[in-house]
């Protein structure tokens, strides 16, 4: 190609900055010469061709204000900015009557104690129709036994017999007959429990126990009138 390439320094009315205004005449310079070079160098034509497209629009935004969007508006609050205390509490309220509600449902019952007669007789019910042997025995003495502990309200809780028999004897409201029935029943099923040699006839022990149950609870009815009435 031959010829000068002349590039105009800006659009009609649109100032050119100095520093490509120089550069276009640098160029149209060394391209003039080129002009008889069978070969001119590919790197002149390169940047005569990359200003030629991109000085124009380098020219117009070195003279142009930059325009600017209007500034949008305060971002709202967000929902927890808003509402966060507030759910927080209604979480932690929520959270508290469920353990309540969980602890109520789930805590221990207290226990009722029974009566010390109907501990007593729910124990010896069981052993009315088993055969009287040495384990039979040894239940009845110590139901009697506990019975009277708890009737009584005596300091012992395993009690021997002679100490059973003691301990009731220096109480004013147990009537001699009854004392004398429990040592005699308590003192047979020792001898049968601990001496299997001494086996004879059934000594009758569940029957005999019911007996001095009842016969202690009859003599203990009026008492228990006057503690309820006050």
């Amino acid at each position: 190609m031959k010829g000068t390439l002349n590039i105009e320094l800006g659009r009609a009315g649109t100032p050119c900055p100095p520093f490509f205004r120089h550069e276009f005449q640098s160029l149209n310079s060394r391209s003039a010469r080129t002009e008889c070079s069978p070969y001119p160098t590919f790197r002149i034509r390169c940047s005569m061709l990359v200003l030629q497209f991109i000085a124009p629009s380098l020219c117009l935004a070195a003279d142009t204000d930059v325009k600017l969007l209007p500034p949008h508006g305060e971002l709202p609050p967000t929902f927890w900015q808003e509402h966060g205390a507030l759910v927080v509490f209604g979480a932690l309220l929520v959270l508290g009557v469920v353990t309540v509600a969980l602890w109520l449902l789930f805590r221990p019952r207290p226990v009722v104690p029974l009566a010390p007669a109907v501990e007593a007789r729910q124990g010896l019910e069981p052993l009315r129709h088993i055969p009287e042997d040495a384990a039979v025995l040894g239940s009845v003495s110590r139901i009697v036994r506990r019975y009277f502990v708890r009737a009584f309200a005596l300091s012992a809780n395993e009690p021997t017999t002679t100490e059973l028999v003691l301990a009731l004897s220096n109480r004013s409201d147990a009537q001699p007959d009854i004392l004398s029935r429990v040592g005699e029943l308590l003192r047979q099923c020792d001898e049968r429990k601990f001496s299997p040699t001494a086996a004879g006839q059934p000594l009758s022990a569940v029957t005999r126990a019911f007996e001095l149950i009842a016969l202690t609870e009859a003599q203990r009815a009026p008492e228990q009138q006057v503690k309820a009435s006050t």
